[in-house]
Parts: C-alpha cells; structure tokens; sequence
C-alpha cells in the first residue's frame, strides 16, 4: 500500500476519512437509536469537535493522524475510536518517511534504466557504464542534456 500522498484539510473531512478507513462514526438515519435519539449529522459534528479538540490538544496535525492511519491500515492494527491513532503517530511519520524515500529512490532506478536501454540503443558503451556506475541524478540530467 502506497503512502498517501493527499491529506485532509479539515478535522471534519480527516473524520470522513478515518470513517472510510475505520467505520467511526454513524451516517445513516437507523443509527439514531444507538446515538441517544440524535440525527447523524449532530453526532458527527460532536465527533469533528473532539477530533478537533485532540488535535488541537496533542499538537498534532490532519497529516500527522492520516500518516497514523495509513500506516494503522497496512500493519492491520486494530483502531477501535480517533483517539488510538494519536499513539501511532511517532512509529508511522518515521514509516512514511522511509516509504517516500524508498519510492523516490525506485523511480530513480527506473528513469536510470531507461536512461540505460536509450543508451544501448544509441551504441553509447560509455553512457551505459557511467550511468550503471553512478546510479544518480546528476548523472540522468547530464545523460538527457548531452
């Protein structure tokens, strides 16, 4: 599963979200009997509020709970209301980090080996030890620019 890459701007849409992700929270007019008698959508905006509240309390940021989740969701953790995710927060920002840089590196790898094919093409030996030598950037844009 890949990083998320888009992040909710509002605590009423990262509660959508973790909704879709999780199942909290209750969006259908039958749920008004397990909610005390009180329509969805007031139980939803009492749910916004203390995701609010606890971001605002733990300082924490719509990203940094959706990067929680995310990574919730591909360790199968078990996420039983919001307030969980917040725990995971410090292991998932450093899985995230870790997943973006090992999917900046393996684009890299793939633009060098194209890089690497174009080169055979053109009979370019040299490129294609250079570039296979190298296996970075400069390299690629030096290839590209010649």
């Amino acid at each position: 599963m890949k990083p998320p890459t888009t992040f909710p701007e509002t605590p009423g849409k990262l509660f959508d979200l973790l909704h879709e992700m999780f199942g909290f929270g209750y969006y259908d007019d039958i749920a008004t009997e397990t909610t005390g008698g009180e329509p969805w959508h007031v139980v939803r905006m009492a749910e916004v509020s203390r995701l609010k509240r606890l971001l605002r309390d733990r300082r924490a940021t719509e990203k940094h709970v959706t990067i929680a989740a995310w990574h919730a969701r591909l360790t199968g953790q078990v996420v039983m209301r919001p307030s969980d995710l917040f725990a995971l927060i410090p292991v998932a920002m450093r899985a995230y980090n870790t997943a973006l840089a090992e999917g900046v590196h393996q684009d890299l790898a793939a633009e060098i080996a194209v890089a690497i094919d174009e080169a055979q093409l053109a009979g370019e030996t040299e490129w294609i030890q250079r570039l296979i030598r190298a296996n970075t950037r400069s390299v690629l844009e030096e290839w590209r620019s010649r």
